[in-house]
């Protein structure tokens, strides 16, 4: 597999899929992260809903990142919605065992035993 191939792919027919096929912004305001706009959240009928670009590359210091990132566009759209919402509904594709995602799902797992205690958390994957 070719990391750089499977990035133009996904740049070329699944960035902006709401946008492109269904102009889905009639019922629901999709935003996307400015540095990172393959990540995205919704807020639909008091779900909030945040896709991430998850998978992991031979780069560390990229991927560290990333995790970072994706940890704060969570925290972020959370905190944006909280007095409007009942749940979290997070997306993303990777290994869940993956060690080097380690760090965001412990973080995420600390936000919900802490802050996010009173709502529900769902973390919806595909690999």
């Amino acid at each position: 597999a070719n990391p750089t191939s499977a990035w133009q792919y996904y740049e070329s027919h699944m960035m902006g899929l709401d946008i492109k096929y269904w102009n889905a912004t009639v019922d629901y305001d999709v935003k996307r992260q400015v540095d990172r706009p393959e990540n995205f959240a919704f807020l639909y009928k008091k779900v909030v809903f945040i896709g991430l670009h998850m998978v992991t590359n031979s780069d560390a210091n990229e991927t560290m990142a990333r995790l970072e990132d994706n940890l704060e566009w969570v925290a972020s759209n959370v905190e944006k919605y909280w007095n409007n919402i009942d749940a979290i509904f997070v997306m993303g594709y990777s290994r869940l065992l993956a060690e080097e995602n380690a760090p965001f799902y412990d973080a995420m797992v600390t936000k919900k035993q802490t802050e996010w205690n009173d709502k529900l958390l769902v973390y919806a994957r595909r690999a």
